[in-house]
């Protein structure tokens, strides 16, 4: 993130108020050609450490010699600020990505680290966009005196790596120094710029780090970065400084909507409707504008998941107030609303206003509407809104689960099959839930045993499904009425070591009962032998 190298000093280098006299420091080190350098670069106009990436990357390139893309790297002037060498310009096309990938891998297989670093560079800066993994594994083996002109460089294309990757290379102190070397408001800038690298790496251990530093100068577009780390990350039990400076972000912005977004994103991960309320009861008190469908949207669904429909009503009243147009994603919330307070009714007439509108369902939409008319029992209008979002969408898995579920409490195999058999026959995988059922379902009734055991065989071999003992004692009960032995034996060898030792006892229990019927006194002894073996 630095232009300037980690110091390898023997003796802790005195912090100083001034750049100027930490690189007096540095150059004893590193000699006057890099401190006329980098001084250059600390005086030019409107620098603030770390905001001269394009320095950064020109070094960068000079350093390991790339041959250099200049179309690509936009706005870089190769000459050197002492006159000296320029790197090769290179106007070939850039690598496919699966070239690029198999390269860096050779490279790092093989542990060339030179033409790992110059291949990485002279591709991404012809627009090649690394994946994540390979973009932390080329940093892993960057060295440490350039590291910060690398990740410098990733900034300036726009590339970031994943999570806490850079925070481990990058050296807290050494950060710490830097700022200590800029005035304030350059410490401000330049702090802000930290804050935005990291949200951007999402590594939010860091991001608190350096934003409690600056939170009462904080700008939108920095807030709007860390708050979308915040709503998107699942750190937000990790970090107990998330909840209250939020709050403190709601009481202080009234800034835009998309920064009002990202504070109720938040705050619908932290499942906190209190705060979100407040600070929609605060905009709303303000006469303020910002608050769009989206928002109302979001609140929404925020007061709906956590239950808190006397909230949702209200806001259901301010949105109907305001003028606003109203989306397919808002309406479908405003179904969701009346679907879990069990206003069927109400979701009828949302759905309805849809076609008046001519807005399009999504298939949101229409499983909400499945799931009011399933409340009420209403079967074959579930059946007809499956089929309807069915020749929209094709199979969803959701809706057919649910309607799978229905003709499971009803005992109707041949229902459970349709919808079983709708979602296997487009190449989705059933739920563990629906095999286990439709295993259960067809034990239960003679003609379709067969099926059982088809079935069981289907969930093992293409969706790697593990049987549970319930599962294993519906298929023995069904060797018993067939007595057939042999494959009950078979059953139970192969998954008895896959069963918890507390669910053994039902499943010898039928086995015993499977042996005595066939009069397999042998195998009785041996169960007798199992069971004492496991105590029971």
């Amino acid at each position: 993130l630095m232009l300037l190298p980690i110091v390898k000093a023997t003796k802790p280098l005195k912090r100083r108020t001034t750049s100027n006299n930490y690189l007096k420091a540095i150059a004893t080190i590193h000699g006057n050609k890099y401190q006329q350098r980098t001084m250059m670069a600390y005086q030019s106009p409107g620098f603030a450490f770390g905001s001269n990436f394009k320095q950064a990357t020109i070094d960068l390139f000079k350093h390991f010699d790339v041959p250099v893309a200049s179309s690509k790297v936009a706005g870089i002037s190769y000459n050197d600020v002492d006159g000296n060498h320029a790197p090769t310009l290179d106007n070939g096309q850039a690598d496919s990505p699966k070239v690029f990938e198999e390269t860096i891998n050779q490279h790092l297989q093989e542990e060339d680290n030179y033409n790992l670093y110059q291949y990485f560079l002279q591709q991404t800066s012809k627009g090649v966009k690394p994946p994540t993994g390979i973009t932390a594994k080329v940093i892993s083996k960057v060295d440490v005196d350039n590291v910060d002109r690398f990740v410098s460089y990733l900034i300036y294309q726009n590339i970031y790596p994943w999570k806490e990757t850079v925070s481990a290379k990058l050296d807290y102190g050494h950060v710490d120094d830097m700022l200590e070397c800029l005035n304030e408001d350059e410490k401000i800038r330049t702090t802000k710029l930290i804050i935005n690298f990291y949200a951007k790496s999402y590594a939010p251990g860091s991001v608190f780090r350096y934003l409690k530093r600056v939170e009462d100068d904080i700008d939108i577009d920095t807030l709007n970065n860390v708050l979308e780390m915040f709503s998107t990350d699942s750190v937000r039990r990790k970090y107990d400084g998330v909840l209250p400076m939020l709050k403190k972000f709601s009481e202080k912005l009234t800034a835009n909507n998309e920064t009002i977004y990202h504070v109720l994103r938040s705050f619908l991960r932290l499942k906190d409707t209190e705060t979100a309320i407040v600070l929609f009861d605060k905009l709303t008190a303000s006469g303020s504008n910002i608050i769009d469908t989206n928002i109302y949207e979001l609140l929404l669904t925020l007061c709906v998941k956590n239950e808190k429909y006397e909230d949702a009503k209200r806001v259901l009243e301010h949105f109907e107030s305001s003028g606003l147009p109203v989306s397919i994603k808002l309406y479908t919330t405003i179904m969701h609303y009346y679907e879990s307070t069990k206003a069927h009714d109400k979701v009828v007439e949302m759905f309805e206003k849809i076609g008046e509108s001519n807005l399009t369902p999504t298939i949101h939409t229409y499983t909400t509407l499945i799931n009011s008319y399933k409340k009420i029992s209403d079967i074959n209008q579930c059946e007809h809104y499956y089929q309807v979002a069915k020749e929209s969408f094709g199979v969803d898995i959701v809706i057919a689960s649910s309607l799978f579920s229905i003709f499971e409490r009803r005992k109707n195999i041949e229902k459970m099959e349709v919808y079983f058999n709708d979602i296997v026959d487009v190449e989705l995988t059933p739920t563990i839930y629906m095999w286990k059922s439709m295993i259960n379902a067809y034990s239960m009734n003679k003609k379709y045993h067969e099926k059982a055991f088809d079935c069981f065989d289907l969930g093992l071999e293409k969706y790697e499904f593990h049987p549970n003992a319930k599962i294993i004692e519906d298929l023995l009960n069904i060797c018993i009425q067939k007595q057939d032995i042999p494959t009950g034996w078979d059953i139970f060898n192969s998954f008895v070591n896959t069963i918890d030792r507390k669910h053994l006892f039902p499943i010898l229990n039928k086995l015993m009962e499977l042996c005595l019927n066939g009069r397999e006194f042998t195998k009785v002894d041996h169960v007798l032998m199992i069971m004492n073996h496991y105590n029971i």
